[in-house]
C-alpha cells in the first residue's frame, strides 16, 4: 500500500477518482505532496500513520491533510484510531504557536475479504438519542471499499495502468 500510494503520481490519480467533487474540484492536484507520516504520542511512542497527503485549496496557500489508512481486516475502533492522529497532529500545530490548525480529512482504504462496516460517523460510536449527537463531537470518514467497487468501475475510473493493476490486485488478493 505504500509503496504504491507513496507516489505521488498514483495518490494524485487516485484522489482524482474517489475523492467527493465538492472537495476534487477545489485541490490543486499539481501541488500535491506525500508528508511524513512519524508522529509521537505524549507517552514518546512513535506511531505511523498510512499515508498523509499535503495540499492546497483553490490555489490559496491553505492546507489540508487526508490521512490515508490501509484496513484489510474490519476494525471498528478505525475513527478512535484517525481521533488520534488528528490530535498528534494538531498537538504538533499548537507546540510550533500555529494560529489555526489544519483540517485533516480521514481515508479509509478498505481491502478485506467482506464488505466493511466501520462506523462512518464519530458520533455513531455513542448510544444517545438524536437530538443528543448534534452536541457531540462529530466527523465522519471517506471510504474505498474494494469489495463494492467492481472491476470495470476501477478500470473506467483511473487513467494510470500501475495503480489500476495494484488496485485490482488488492482487491482480488484474497480469491482462491
Amino acid at each position: 500500500f505504500k509503496k504504491i500510494f507513496g507516489d505521488v503520481r498514483n495518490t494524485r490519480d487516485f484522489l482524482k477518482s474517489y475523492l467527493p467533487s465538492d472537495l476534487s474540484s477545489k485541490i490543486d492536484f499539481e501541488k500535491i505532496q506525500i508528508t511524513d507520516t512519524e508522529k509521537m504520542d505524549a507517552k514518546y511512542k512513535d506511531f505511523f500513520l498510512d499515508l498523509s497527503v499535503n495540499c492546497e485549496i483553490e490555489g490559496i496557500q491553505s492546507k489540508i491533510y487526508i490521512v490515508f489508512e490501509h484496513k484489510s481486516y474490519k476494525d471498528k475502533l478505525t475513527l478512535i484510531q484517525i481521533l488520534n492522529y488528528c490530535l498528534l497532529i494538531w498537538s504538533d500545530e499548537i507546540n510550533e504557536k500555529k494560529e489555526y490548525l489544519t483540517p485533516v480529512i480521514p481515508f479509509i482504504f478498505y481491502q478485506g475479504e467482506l464488505k466493511s462496516d466501520f462506523h462512518k460517523n464519530f458520533s455513531d460510536y455513542f448510544k444517545v438519542d438524536e437530538w443528543l449527537k448534534k452536541y457531540l463531537l462529530n466527523f465522519k470518514m471517506l471510504i474505498f471499499d474494494t469489495t463494492l467497487v467492481t472491476e470495470d468501475e476501477i478500470k473506467k475510473s483511473i487513467n494510470n495502468l500501475f495503480l489500476t493493476s495494484a488496485i485490482l490486485l488488492m482487491k482480488n488478493i484474497f480469491k482462491n
